[in-house]
């Protein structure tokens, strides 16, 4: 909670220049571990927390940089005279975040919102900016003809059922892509069906919808069409807190 404004900070200078966004190599060698070994809790969770975290750096507003290694779960930090631990790939899970990486990577790229308007207002816009209690950011991506991506990220060890975000006045918004995917390796706690545009207002909108957001994950749903329909508010539940070992 007393870290959350280092998640926003860099939105207060995403526009001033055009940056690339790197998972870096200065952060996985000398001494430094890797990617995934900084991560909370035991190996399952960290790999967890891994997909939540490149999640959010897609839809950051910036052009991306992977470098060696997070997309198999590699357990070393880089060594420039040696390779990957590639023989992780022999184990599920290890296959199953690099199944991750690929889809992310194509989900990417098929969606003109993450990337059309990266250095500029008009392709961001703050949802939920400051719910440092639920270590949540919701935010918005768009394109230049105004296609919307709704992107929520939990950085929280509990899964919330009914989260309600004020959103603009869409129809529905479609379940896209979300870190959680039993494919994945994750538990498939998340939406799988449209949600409809409630006329209760939340966050300074006048209409909202309800999310379930999947513990250290990231969900993204389309919006859809114009409002028509209204609704009443629903009450956020955790319903499942992941302990860290």
């Amino acid at each position: 909670q007393d870290h959350h404004r280092d998640l926003t900070f860099s939105m207060m200078y995403a526009f001033s220049e055009n940056y690339v966004l790197p998972i870096s190599h200065d952060e996985v060698v000398h001494m430094k571990g890797s990617v995934v070994g900084k991560m909370p809790g035991d190996y399952e969770n960290q790999l967890r927390c891994t997909r939540g975290f490149y999640a959010y750096l897609l839809a950051h507003p910036g052009k991306k940089l992977l470098f060696m290694g997070p997309e198999i779960g590699q357990w070393h930090e880089w060594d420039s005279n040696g390779q990957l631990d590639w023989y992780l790939l022999e184990h599920e899970e290890n296959q199953q975040l690099h199944a991750f990486f690929k889809a992310a990577n194509a989900f990417y790229k098929a969606e003109s919102a993450l990337w059309d308007i990266d250095f500029d207002w008009q392709g961001f816009e703050w949802l939920v900016p400051d719910d440092n209690h639920n270590n949540v950011v919701v935010f918005l991506r768009r394109d230049q003809v105004g296609n919307e991506l709704l992107c929520a990220v939990n950085f929280s060890p509990n899964d919330y059922e009914n989260y309600r975000v004020g959103v603009p006045p869409r129809k529905r918004y479609v379940p896209a892509f979300t870190t959680d995917a039993p494919e994945f390796g994750g538990s498939g706690f998340a939406d799988t069906k449209p949600l409809t545009v409630k006329d209760t207002p939340s966050h300074g909108k006048e209409q909202s919808v309800a999310l379930r957001l999947p513990a250290f994950g990231a969900v993204f749903l389309r919006g859809e069409g114009s409002f028509t329909k209204r609704g009443s508010a629903t009450k956020v539940k955790k319903v499942k807190n992941r302990k860290r070992s």
